[in-house]
């Protein structure tokens, strides 16, 4: 009789025991599509904050003290350029400029199509240059650009394109 009892127990036991494996893999399952939802809307969410903060550069017309603005807004960002286009008198003049003045090469950049290219220029123009009105690189503050956000390969912002209107 004792060993009865013993089996009965033990049984109980496994059968007990496999019941809440089964829930927990039951509730696993039905978990799994949730989290990996909320995830995707998490990353949606992430970058439409991103997105967001270089709404007001994103194909609109900007002033020269915009330009400036974004020199210091951005200054804190390891990889970011900025790229200016100008027509002063009767020439147009191109240059690139890094708000954290860590380096002085930029990315590269063709400035008749707007695009980020291949290889590295020079972007040695700092913030003295584009607001001392004796410079060449001089940035008038109600001039007008239409600027363009710039993002590399990876879809990450790198920098802004301002080009004169």
């Amino acid at each position: 009789m004792e060993n009865i009892a013993t089996f009965l127990k033990w049984t109980i036991g496994v059968c007990l025991t496999l019941t809440i494996i089964m829930a927990g893999v039951a509730l696993w399952n039905k978990v799994v599509p949730i989290i990996t939802t909320s995830n995707a809307q998490a990353a949606q969410q992430a970058r439409a904050v991103v997105d967001d903060e270089y709404s007001a550069y994103d194909n609109q017309i900007t002033s020269g003290s915009q330009i400036l603005t974004a020199y210091r807004r951005y200054s804190y960002h390891d990889v970011f350029y900025l790229y200016i286009q100008t027509n002063t008198n009767s020439w147009t003049l191109n240059f690139g400029m890094q708000p954290n003045e860590s380096t002085s090469s930029c990315a590269g950049f063709d400035f008749s199509t707007g695009k980020l290219t291949t290889g590295t220029q020079s972007c040695n123009i700092s913030l003295n240059q584009v607001t001392n009105n004796t410079s060449s690189y001089y940035i008038p503050p109600q001039a007008r650009f239409r600027s363009t956000v710039l993002k590399d390969a990876n879809d990450r912002v790198t920098g802004i394109y301002f080009m004169a209107q």
